[in-house]
C-alpha cells in the first residue's frame, strides 16, 4: 500500500483525492455529476483491470466485492490511464466519493446511482 507523505504526515485518508472538489448538504460530500446516459457495454473494474482488456467501449463497474477493487483506493494513480480508456465509470454512491472526485478531475466520465 502507498501512502503519501504530507507536511511530515502520512495522508492515510487520501485527502489529496477530494482537493478542490464541490460539496454539498450537512455532511459536504463531494458532488457526483450524474446524466441520463445508457451503457450497451458493461465489465466489472477487476476484470476490466486484467492485462487482456482491450474492449475500450465498455463502462467499467463497481458491482462486486470490495476486495475485488480495494487496489483503486490504496493506489488510485495507477490505474487512472486504463480507467481513463473506458467509455465511463458506474458508481454507486456506497462507493467512496473521494475516488469519483479524483477520477472526475482526470477527465473520466462518471455516472452514479441516485
Amino acid at each position: 500500500m502507498t501512502i503519501t507523505q504530507f507536511n511530515n504526515n502520512y495522508d492515510v485518508f487520501h485527502s489529496f483525492l477530494v482537493e478542490n472538489a464541490d460539496y454539498d448538504g450537512y455532511f459536504e460530500l463531494p458532488v457526483i455529476r450524474t446524466s441520463n446516459q445508457l451503457p450497451n457495454k458493461v465489465i466489472t473494474f477487476s476484470k476490466a483491470m486484467s492485462k487482456a482488456w482491450r474492449d475500450y467501449d465498455c463502462w467499467v463497474i463497481f458491482y462486486e466485492h470490495d476486495r475485488d477493487f480495494e487496489r483503486l483506493w490504496n493506489n488510485p494513480k495507477q490505474y487512472l490511464n486504463k480507467l481513463k480508456n473506458s467509455k465511463a465509470l458506474f458508481l454507486r454512491i456506497s462507493v467512496c466519493t473521494e475516488i469519483c472526485r479524483l477520477l472526475c478531475k482526470c477527465g473520466i466520465h462518471i455516472e452514479a446511482e441516485q
